[in-house]
């Protein structure tokens, strides 16, 4: 039997800098795929039915790839016991991990598909970050019950597509900003506090 024991300093620092590699390759491998299967159904689609429905269920099923990937990798090395990191079972992390993607493919985004961060696409990426964010919060849920956080995950996942079908639906250049800068004010203050208060009262929620 294989003893589990604490990661070191150099340890911790390895993983930490495998994760932001993680983060940016499958950022850039999520965008890439988005950008081809959303090329592919602007000829099959309506304009309007390609943007407000089949980007949105697209793209939010591949922006948090780095999540998915380092949850397999993690519970894998958990169920070994040779390991034991934990880190990923909190609310408060999986919804960093899946703002940062959402963000870093909301950048590449608009600096590869659109060529520009002007106007409302400088604050595009915060969109993409959020939705990312709270299908990450779905991804704890999965992580913390198994098969029974499908439960949480699946309507977490689909606010995230109503959030972005909402971006996309909106006609108005005043309207957008607003919108925008609400989503920046709730992704980057709101929920986090929030996440921190049910992180006190839960504190025990996960523990093996």
């Amino acid at each position: 039997m294989v003893r589990s024991r604490k990661l070191t300093r150099r340890g911790k620092a390895l993983i930490y800098l495998f994760c932001t590699t993680l983060l940016i390759i499958s950022a850039y491998v999520s965008s890439s795929l988005a950008a081809n299967i959303n090329s592919f159904f602007r000829g099959v689609l309506r304009e309007e039915t390609q943007a407000r429905i089949e980007a949105p269920i697209v793209e939010e099923l591949l922006k948090p790839l780095s999540l998915v990937i380092l949850a397999a990798m993690f519970s894998l090395a958990n169920r070994k016991r040779s390991v034991r990191i934990n880190w990923l079972r909190s609310m408060k992390v999986d919804y960093a991990i899946g703002y940062a993607s959402g963000l870093t493919f909301g950048v590449l985004e608009s600096g590869i598909a659109y060529g520009t961060f002007s106007g409302l696409r400088a604050i595009t990426p915060f969109l993409h970050a959020l939705g990312t964010g709270i299908v990450g919060i779905g991804i704890y849920y999965m992580l913390a019950r198994g098969k029974r956080g499908i439960v949480e995950l699946i309507p977490l996942y689909f606010s995230a597509v109503l959030l972005h079908s909402a971006w996309n639906s909106i006609g108005s250049q005043a309207v957008l900003a607003v919108f925008g800068l609400s989503t920046m004010i709730i992704g980057l203050i709101v929920l986090p506090q929030l996440l921190m208060k049910l992180k006190r009262k839960n504190r025990n929620y996960c523990q093996d």
